[in-house]
C-alpha cells in the first residue's frame, strides 16, 4: 500500500516538474470539464471509534474484503481560473473473504482545485462529501462520504486527456444507544484511469 502511494508521489511531482515549465494553461470561468473514470478499489480499513473491546488498535481492524471494482462519471464547471465546483456519481464493489458482495452508489458535491496548469498537463485536487448507498448482502443502508483525490491529467490535444486518479474514500455507519459499539468509518482507496474532455 505504501509503495503504491510512493510511486503516485513520484510520478505526479516529475510530471509537475516537467510540465511545469509550459505556458501557463488558463481556464476560464465557465469553462467545463466532464471525466470517466475505472478501475480498482484497494480494501483499507474500518475503524469502530466506540470500540471498548480492545479488539485491534484503537478501534481499527481489517475490512476482510478483496479488491473490487469500480466506475464514475463526474461534471465540473469552473467558477474561477483554478477552482472548479461540480459531482460526480459512481459504482464500486469488493467481495468480502467470505464471498458475500458489498456494493456502494457514491453521489458527491466536489470542489477541485487545479494546482497545475499547461497547455498540456493538469495537477488537480478535489474534496468531495455526499451520500453513498451500501448493499452488504440482505442489509441496505445510507452513509455519509467523503472522498480526497489527487489526479495528474496529461492532454493529447486541445480537448482531450487521460490520467490516473488516487484517492482515499471514506463513509460513516453511526448508532446510538445499544449498537453504539457497532459504528465505524469505512476507508476504501480506488485507483483509477481517467477519461477528461474539456471545454
Amino acid at each position: 500500500m505504501k509503495k503504491v502511494f510512493l510511486a503516485m508521489i513520484i510520478v505526479t511531482l516529475s510530471a509537475s516538474m516537467a510540465f511545469c515549465a509550459d505556458d501557463a494553461y488558463q481556464y476560464e470561468v465557465g469553462n467545463q470539464v466532464f471525466s470517466f473514470q475505472a478501475g480498482t478499489t484497494l480494501p483499507g480499513f474500518f475503524w469502530f471509534f466506540n470500540d471498548t473491546s480492545g479488539s485491534g488498535f484503537a478501534g481499527w481492524t481489517d475490512t476482510h474484503l478483496k479488491v473490487g471494482g469500480i466506475g464514475s462519471l463526474s461534471y465540473m464547471y469552473f467558477v474561477s481560473p483554478r477552482i472548479a465546483l461540480g459531482g460526480s456519481i459512481g459504482y464500486s464493489f469488493n467481495y468480502a473473504l467470505s464471498g458475500k458482495l458489498m456494493t456502494q452508489i457514491p453521489l458527491m458535491a466536489r470542489a477541485s482545485w487545479y494546482a497545475v496548469t499547461t497547455p498540456k498537463f493538469d495537477l488537480i485536487t478535489s474534496l468531495s462529501l455526499g451520500v453513498t448507498f451500501n448493499r452488504y448482502n440482505e442489509s441496505f443502508y445510507a452513509s455519509p462520504s467523503a472522498e480526497l483525490e489527487i489526479q495528474p491529467v496529461f492532454y493529447i490535444n486541445e480537448n482531450w486527456g487521460i490520467g490516473i486518479s488516487g484517492s482515499l474514500s471514506t463513509s460513516a455507519e453511526i448508532y446510538w444507544k445499544d449498537k453504539k459499539d457497532d459504528s465505524s468509518i469505512a476507508g476504501m482507496i480506488p485507483i483509477k484511469l481517467t477519461c477528461h474532455y474539456r471545454h
